[in-house]
């Protein structure tokens, strides 16, 4: 886990847009931690399955007979269905995305109500690659963003708006709040500030179950960025690293509430049909869109036996000829 947590840190470094300071975390970065899973699942069903689509509304089904969650499952017979639901009132947005798996047995749920001016919901494409950002648009004043099992057990919460001229998000797992993150920009100032609070949660599911208590008492992290240096403070507004400042917060929230819906995410997978990475490029796009999909399995801890015989497929292509490499790097790079 901490040498995923490095790597997830290192793919933040070059990604943050202007004013915010370069070591802080996004609301999209941290929860693709534990979404990326889905994401990649939604994308790999297409590249595995015969995909029909009409609007918003997608069915997977296999050529021949399978193994779906355990049961035979005959050739044509349909496995898993992604389906979205759009309600647009004025200045008001909900999406709701029903993921069914095996034996058409909902899987998981998504909501996603947003308020502001000249709402527009995810595209097709973005439903189906599973991709969406959760951080406000300028248009956009709230988002409400709950995650759920299919008996309306929830798994996580974000509940973002905006105060003043900057925000302030929430952060639920199983209906407790684990994280506070409040962004302030006053005049060439910006502060963002993560507080930390306890909690004790349990989920129960076949074959699994997680009881969690995070006992430690409540308390925060700051990052600032003013027109002249970036400095990060810890709980007693002591001044540390940057690099100190993405430890703590790693072991505060990646290597723990995080990692927890990753695993809750992880389970609920296996009543997906089973999917195998497609690989054996030839051309770059699809190398790239590749070494996307892999770094996120490593995000997410899922299927790592795919992402070993995936470099091993690499490894064996390049000294084949069948993928070609042209390294332009410097001998410093």
């Amino acid at each position: 886990m901490k040498l995923l947590s490095i790597l997830f840190i290192l793919s933040l470094l070059p990604a943050y847009g202007k004013g915010l300071p370069s070591k802080a975390f996004k609301i999209d970065d941290i929860i693709k931690e534990f979404r990326g899973q889905l994401e990649l699942k939604v994308s790999e069903l297409q590249k595995n399955y015969i995909t029909h689509k009409k609007g918003r509304f997608a069915s997977f089904k296999s050529h021949e007979d399978s193994t779906c969650s355990w049961v035979k499952a005959a050739a044509g017979e349909t496995l898993s269905k992604i389906q979205m639901s759009i309600d647009s009132e004025e200045n008001r947005l909900t999406e709701s995305v029903f993921y069914t798996g095996c034996h058409n047995q909902l899987n998981l749920k998504e909501l996603v109500v947003t308020t502001g001016t000249d709402l527009k919901p995810i595209s097709e494409r973005e439903l189906f690659e599973g991709q969406r950002s959760f951080d406000l648009k300028k248009n956009e004043e709230s988002r409400y963003y709950s995650l759920r099992a299919w008996d309306d057990q929830e798994l996580f919460r974000l509940t973002l708006r905006r105060v003043g001229t900057g925000k302030v998000a929430e952060f639920f797992i199983r209906e407790q709040r684990f994280m506070n993150m409040s962004l302030s920009v006053e005049e060439k100032t910006t502060k963002v500030t993560y507080t930390f609070y306890p909690y004790s949660i349990k989920y129960e599911r076949k074959h699994s179950s997680w009881n969690i208590n995070r006992g430690r008492s409540t308390y925060s992290l700051s990052a600032v960025k003013s027109p002249t240096r970036e400095y990060y403070l810890d709980s007693i507004f002591q001044e540390i690293s940057g690099s100190t400042f993405q430890t703590y917060f790693s072991f505060s929230v990646l290597q723990n509430s995080i990692a927890r819906v990753s695993s809750f995410i992880k389970w609920h997978l296996f009543i997906f049909p089973s999917t195998e990475f497609a690989s054996g490029g030839v051309q770059s796009p699809r190398f790239l869109d590749e070494l996307r999909l892999t770094f996120n399995r490593l995000l997410s801890n899922t299927d790592l036996n795919l992402v070993r015989n995936l470099i091993q497929s690499y490894i064996r292509l390049i000294e084949e000829g069948v993928i070609k490499i042209i390294d332009n790097r410097s001998d410093e790079e």
